[in-house]
C-alpha cells in the first residue's frame, strides 16, 4: 500500500523470487496490480493466478481472488470467474466488502449467462446479508430489471 510506480514494479519482481512463499504470494500480487494498473489485464491475470497457486492463503491471496475474478468476469470467462469469485468469498471472511461485491460478480456472471434465477439468488444474498449502499444498490437492480425469477 505505500509503494506505487516503478518502486512497487521493483519490489513485486524482487518479491516474486523470494524462497518465503507468503512473501512469493505479495510479491505476485502487487505484479498483478501493477499490471492491472497499467492496462496489462492479460499480463495481471497470470500475476494474480501465480498468486492464488501459492501454498499459503494470505491476505494478499484475497485481494488477488476478487480482483482476479473480475477480470475474469471482464473477459467473458464466466465458469472461471465464479470459480475465482466462490474462493474470493472464503478468503475473504473477515472483510465483508469484498465478499459483497464478489457475490454482485456472482449475479452479473450468471446474469451474463442468462440464469437469472441464480443472478437473483445471489443478488438476494446481498441485499439480505450486507448493508454496504454500493453493492446493495447494484443487488437490488438486478433483482427488479427481473422479477420474474423469483418464481
Amino acid at each position: 500500500k505505500l509503494l506505487d510506480g516503478d518502486a512497487a514494479e521493483t519490489c513485486a519482481q524482487a518479491l516474486v523470487k523470494v524462497d518465503s512463499p507468503e512473501w512469493r504470494q505479495a510479491g505476485w500480487a502487487l505484479k498483478g496490480r501493477c499490471e492491472e494498473l497499467r492496462g496489462s489485464f492479460s499480463a495481471a491475470i497470470e500475476s494474480y493466478r501465480k498468486c492464488l497457486a501459492e501454498p499459503v492463503k494470505t491476505q494478499e491471496a484475497a485481494a488477488a481472488a476478487l480482483r482476479l475474478g473480475r477480470l475474469e468476469f471482464r473477459n467473458g470467462e464466466f465458469d472461471r470467474a465464479d470459480a475465482t469469485l466462490k474462493n474470493a468469498i472464503a478468503l475473504n471472511a473477515a472483510d465483508a466488502r469484498a465478499r459483497a461485491e464478489a457475490y454482485v460478480l456472482l449475479a452479473k456472471s450468471a446474469g451474463a449467462r442468462n440464469d437469472w434465477a441464480s443472478a437473483v439468488a445471489y443478488a438476494t444474498v446481498v441485499t439480505s446479508l450486507f448493508d454496504d449502499a454500493e453493492p446493495c444498490a447494484e443487488a437490488r437492480k438486478i433483482i427488479a430489471e427481473h422479477p420474474e425469477a423469483k418464481k
